[in-house]
């Protein structure tokens, strides 16, 4: 799934331009398309309009995301975005190591 595959399916999420930050790792997105899917879940019909992200990134190697919601739906999402972080980790360490792009000359 691409970063455009989430927003287009969970549109009402990203509202005022808010996009999935290019710096999240490819291998993040299952993790982060999942938790919109609980997101669209827990929040009702009538609570979309309260609900948006204002950015999902990675920052320091660790997924990190802000949003507004009602008072009442704060511990609920802290809840899937504490998986999600968790999920994310896991995912990172799952990962092969990068190899170096420096060229030496002996």
């Amino acid at each position: 799934m691409k970063r455009d595959d989430i927003m287009n399916l969970d549109h009402w999420q990203f509202r005022s331009g808010r996009e999935i930050d290019n710096c999240v790792p490819d291998h993040w997105l299952p993790v982060i398309a999942a938790l919109c899917a609980s997101i669209g879940e827990l929040v009702n019909q009538d609570g979309r309009e309260h609900f948006c992200w204002r950015d999902i990134k990675e920052k320091h190697g660790q997924l990190a995301v802000y949003y507004v919601a009602t008072t009442e739906l704060t511990a609920p999402i802290e809840a899937l975005v504490d998986v999600a972080e968790s999920a994310c980790s896991e995912a990172a360490q799952a990962q092969p190591a990068k190899a170096s792009d420096k060229r030496f000359l002996g």
